[in-house]
């Protein structure tokens, strides 16, 4: 199922590496990707342009951490949907993410048919 071009998506990763490939898959699927490097670029992102998604890495630096992302992303829009994105795989982080609001927790290497799959139940819940 390909999503119009108006469902937009933003992409935070520190990792430039991980933003191409996610960024190549997305549009693949037919979504408006942003990519950004890290969370102060993402509520700028979220401040100025409202996105249906976003995949959003917990440990970046310099600046907030994806889970500090994650509670303000929501303030500015609570309709937001988000996936979250780690290198460790941290059951109580993953806990606390769901706790705020997160749709999904991901960790990588990201699969694609996993993240296909997650993109595609987190845009129809």
């Amino acid at each position: 199922m390909t999503p119009p071009v108006t469902q937009r998506v933003l992409v935070v990763d520190d990792e430039k590496p991980v933003r191409d490939v996610l960024t190549k898959v997305l549009a693949q699927r037919g979504f408006a990707v942003t990519a950004v490097p890290s969370g102060t670029d993402a509520l700028r992102e979220l401040q100025s342009d409202r996105y249906s998604l976003m995949l959003l890495d917990i440990r970046m630096s310099p600046g907030p951490n994806g889970i500090d992302v994650l509670a303000r992303a929501l303030d500015l829009d609570p309709d937001l949907r988000i996936i979250m994105l780690t290198g460790v795989s941290d059951l109580t982080t993953a806990a606390r993410c769901m706790q705020l609001g997160a749709r999904d927790f991901l960790t990588k290497p990201i699969d694609i048919k996993v993240l296909n799959g997650s993109i595609d139940r987190t845009l129809k819940g």
